[in-house]
């Protein structure tokens, strides 16, 4: 006896399609709102939405050392305004090198990635080293790092189905960009930045 697999119905289709696409769109909405509170006047560049995220965890975290009260520190806040001094320095030098403009921005967006990274896992502490370990997993290669044949063969030789492989990708981003979010309510909501039911 064959059973044959039918396809959904379409309504069924376009139902999962359509809430995947308000899904999208909702937090698309919410990285645009954030980054619009996060970002500076003077600083207009397009940010990835994990660097919107980090730099929200670094707000967040410099708002909360910056407020008075006794979890403030000043040598934290001293150390943390040392290194925004040396992360400045560290653009201007780049700017000076006289460099092609677009070259000169492609290293300023990769020093940005890494004291991004940095700064976040100095201020989560174990917390940032577990997220920098798992982020050095999922950092993209470029075509030096390897060499990429489609399609792609696992070990056996059996061919990988590309929509396989994407439908994987899309989810493993849905998970990090989850954790992301919990990970920001969780610390707003632990260091009591507003209530719980705020965010």
């Amino acid at each position: 006896m064959v059973l044959l697999n039918s396809p959904p119905p379409p309504s069924m289709f376009n139902r999962k399609t359509t809430q995947e696409k308000k899904r999208r769109d909702e937090i698309n909405a919410k990285i645009k709102e954030l980054q619009e509170l996060i970002q500076s006047h003077t600083d207009q560049e397009k940010l990835t939405q994990s660097e919107v995220l980090n730099r929200a965890v670094e707000l967040v975290n410099r708002m909360e050392t910056e407020s008075p009260g006794p979890s403030t520190n000043p040598n934290r806040k001293g150390f943390f305004d040392g290194f925004a001094t040396i992360e400045n320095l560290t653009y201007t030098f780049i700017k000076s090198l006289g460099m092609n403009s677009e070259v000169c921005q492609d290293f300023i967006q990769k020093a940005r990635h890494r004291f991004d990274r940095e700064r976040s896992g100095l201020l989560m502490s174990t917390v940032g080293n577990r997220k920098r370990k798992s982020e050095e997993r999922h950092l993209p290669t470029t075509s030096s790092d390897s060499q990429v044949s489609s399609p792609s063969t696992s070990e056996s030789g059996m061919c990988i189905d590309r929509k396989e492989v994407k439908k994987n990708r899309e989810q493993d981003r849905r998970d990090r960009q989850g954790e992301a979010f919990d990970a920001l309510k969780n610390f707003i909501i632990d260091n009591k930045l507003m209530s719980s039911h705020q965010v």
